[in-house]
């Protein structure tokens, strides 16, 4: 995802103003939660480019029709500036193109979720990765 961003001239964002002035641009739009997803509390910018807008929009019904239960967003655009010490130094965090959601504790869910995210991988659409320290699942739309 890092070389995509790169490639497509993607911004970097290094500051929490620079998220500001680029939602404020319309360049990264925000992730409000409706019935099929929410945010986490942790969640610190709420936003996201309009590609990874509309890939939460649009897979967070089937997750709650599968789970049962709305998907948990746990991350979503995040500067430079504000990396967690442990962050991938190609992270696309900072550009919005990245979502982090929530792994459902082992069972049905969770392997629904698995497979449904390695079919939209194996269509081009997404690159998930599972991040078990984190209990979250990594996600970049393309």
């Amino acid at each position: 995802m890092w070389d995509f961003a790169v490639d497509h001239g993607l911004t970097f964002y290094r500051t929490p103003t620079d998220i500001d002035q680029a939602a404020a641009a319309g360049k990264l739009v925000q992730l409000t939660g409706d019935s099929s997803y929410e945010l986490s509390r942790g969640v610190g910018f709420s936003y996201a480019t309009k590609e990874a807008r509309q890939f939460v929009l649009a897979f967070a019904p089937q997750y709650r029709a599968a789970c049962g239960t709305p998907l948990m967003v746990t991350s979503a655009a995040r500067p430079t500036s504000r990396q967690p010490r442990n962050a991938n130094p190609y992270s696309v965090h900072p550009t919005g193109i990245a979502i982090d959601i929530r792994r459902p504790p082992a069972g049905p869910c969770q392997r629904w979720l698995r497979g449904a995210l390695a079919r939209l991988e194996d269509q081009g659409v997404v690159e998930a990765t599972e991040e078990a320290i984190y209990n979250s699942l990594f996600m970049a739309t393309s």
